[in-house]
C-alpha cells in the first residue's frame, strides 16, 4: 500500500517504520526536519518537509495516489484539517486522524472520519486492569471488548458455535498446547484451552455469569459478578 503519515513525532515515526519494513510505501511529512530524526534505521520511506494542510505539499506526498492517509501530529486542529484535505479533495479511501480530546470525536465522525483517541485508550487500558478479571480485556473500541481467557468447566465439550452470540460474542482464535486455531463453529472447546473473543461491552457480566462459576476461579476472589454501568 501506499501510506502517507502527517507527523513525525513518536507515534508517526514508530508507525512508519513499522509500515516500511513490511514493504509498503511510506511518505512522512513533517513541517519540522529534525523530526525525521526519530525515524528508525528500518525506515526506507520518503520525507517531505512541509505543513500537512497544505494541498501542495499533500501533492507532494503523493497524496493523490495514496490508500491511506493518516494525521497523527500533536495538534488536533491541524489533524482534523489535513485529514479532511486528503478525503474530501484527494479523495484518498482510508483516513485516520488522532485526537486528543475526547469530546471532540464525535465532530470527527460527524465529518466521515475516522478517528483513533489516545486519552480514551489509555484510560480503557488503566480501567480494564483495575478491573481485571478472568476476561483479560486487550482492547475497547466502539463497545466492544476484546478479551482473552481460559476456557470454563462449564464450557469444555461445547462448540465453538454454542457460544457465539450474534450481536453479543463472537470467539476469534483458540489456543492449545502451543498452537492457536481460528475459531471455527464446529471446533470443540476443552478446559484449559484460551480463547480470543469479541464481546459487546454490555453483555460481558452477563457473559461471565452464564459461563463462569466460582470453582473456576478460585485465584480471583476479587471478580465482580454485578452489572456496572460504564461512564
Amino acid at each position: 500500500m501506499y501510506i502517507v503519515i502527517m507527523g513525525s513525532g513518536r507515534l508517526g515515526a514508530e508507525l512508519a517504520e513499522q509500515l516500511s519494513v513490511k514493504d509498503h510505501d511510506v511518505v512522512v511529512i513533517d513541517q519540522n526536519p529534525s523530526s525525521f530524526e526519530k525515524l528508525g534505521s528500518g525506515f526506507n520511506g520518503v520525507t517531505v518537509v512541509g505543513t500537512g494542510i497544505d494541498l501542495d505539499v499533500q501533492k507532494k506526498a503523493g497524496v493523490d495516489k495514496a490508500d491511506v492517509f493518516a494525521a497523527l501530529s500533536s495538534d488536533d486542529n491541524t489533524n482534523i484539517m489535513a485529514a479532511q484535505v486528503a478525503k474530501e479533495i484527494y479523495k484518498v479511501p482510508k483516513v485516520i486522524a488522532r485526537i486528543y480530546d475526547p469530546k471532540r470525536e464525535y465532530a470527527y465522525h460527524q465529518l466521515g472520519l475516522e478517528s483513533i483517541c489516545p486519552t480514551n485508550i489509555g484510560a480503557d487500558i488503566v480501567r480494564n486492569y483495575i478491573e481485571s478479571d478472568v476476561l483479560c480485556c486487550r482492547l475497547t473500541l466502539n463497545n466492544v471488548d476484546l478479551i482473552e481467557f481460559p476456557a470454563s468447566k462449564s464450557m469444555a465439550g461445547k462448540k465453538v458455535g454454542d457460544i457465539d452470540i450474534s450481536g453479543h460474542v463472537r470467539i476469534m482464535t483458540l489456543s492449545r498446547g502451543g498452537s492457536q486455531f481460528v475459531a471455527g463453529a464446529e471446533l470443540v472447546i476443552a478446559e484449559g484451552d484460551l480463547l480470543m473473543a469479541m464481546i459487546a461491552h454490555s453483555y460481558r457480566q452477563e457473559f461471565k455469569r452464564r459461563w463462569f462459576d466460582k470453582s473456576d476461579l478460585p485465584h480471583l476472589p476479587h471478580l465482580r459478578l454485578r452489572n456496572r454501568t460504564r461512564r
